[in-house]
């Protein structure tokens, strides 16, 4: 089992793996592109958040700046009000 599916499973992992790292490298790069786009630009916004999560909801607002301090893995969901 590698480090990213324990994590996916929930289980004891290590960060450092280097697939876990480049995951989060391309995660910062995503959130560094989602927050650099102009707050008018709806279309590019909706592109970059859904690049960013995989799947948003029909009406899902993300505001800017938008910053994640934990892994966001394929599984999760999101909900906020």
């Amino acid at each position: 089992m590698t480090e990213k599916e324990k994590s996916y499973a929930e289980l004891l992992y290590q960060p450092g793996d280097l697939e876990l790292v480049e995951d989060r490298k391309i995660t910062v790069e995503k959130l560094h592109e989602y927050n650099n786009i102009h707050p008018l630009d709806y279309e590019a916004r909706q592109t970059a958040i859904r690049s960013l999560l995989g799947k948003v909801g029909e009406n899902c607002v993300v505001e800017q700046p938008f910053f994640a301090h934990t892994d966001i893995i394929p599984q999760s969901e999101i909900t906020f009000s």
